[in-house]
């Protein structure tokens, strides 16, 4: 879920990298290189990610107001995924193999032929499915340098990562204590000590 709708889980970075000086049309341009294509019956994968405007997961004309908001950049990534049930996908092949066992009159059947028949399966119960939507929300605060993403599932911001960087070019930092104390311009001293510091129990030995 993203900001936008009520999200509160999310994750924090840092870009690290200085903008290029004509930074808004640049990135227009990368985002919608890097815009969201969905995903069809014959996709290779079963996963598929890339950007859209916040406020309409559907498009993917990107225009200057719908990304940059006053310091803000603003973006959802999206991602669709192939959902097939295990089960159903390993009932409709069985009933298939045993099909094509009955028509060519053999017990057995080659690696190939399992594996073609598994394809074609899978395809076909794609073409009764939606995938599975997601719409992460973006805020990149380009005057801090610090981004949060809404979201902290370990896989989703992976993805996030590789997409970020692939489109801007730029890197996320995790953002960490340590990585806090430096933004916010701490004492080089008081960030050393940072290193020495171990976590309290607040809960005690039971």
């Amino acid at each position: 879920m993203g900001f936008a709708q009520g999200g509160i889980s999310y994750k924090t970075y840092y870009v690290k990298g200085d903008l290029p000086a004509d930074y808004r049309q640049l990135f227009l341009d990368r985002i919608r290189l890097h815009a969201f294509t969905p995903l069809t019956v014959d996709s290779e994968e079963d996963i598929t990610y890339g950007w859209t405007p916040i406020e309409d997961l559907l498009e993917t004309n990107f225009q200057t107001p719908a990304v940059f908001l006053n310091q803000y950049i603003v973006l959802s990534l999206r991602l669709d995924r192939w959902a097939i049930p295990p089960a159903l996908l390993k009932a409709a092949v069985r009933r298939a193999e045993q099909e094509f066992r009955e028509e060519t009159k053999r017990d057995y059947l080659s690696r190939t032929e399992r594996g073609e028949i598994l394809e074609r399966e899978r395809n076909e119960l794609k073409k009764q499915a939606l995938p599975a939507v997601r719409a992460i929300d973006m805020y990149w605060n380009i005057d801090t340098g610090q981004l949060r993403f809404g979201s902290a599932s370990r896989s989703v911001n992976e993805q996030f990562i590789d997409m970020f960087e692939r489109t801007f070019s730029l890197e996320l930092i995790p953002d960490s204590p340590y990585i806090s104390a430096v933004q916010c311009g701490l004492d080089g001293e008081l960030i050393g000590q940072l290193a020495d510091l171990t976590p309290a129990n607040l809960v005690g030995d039971n």
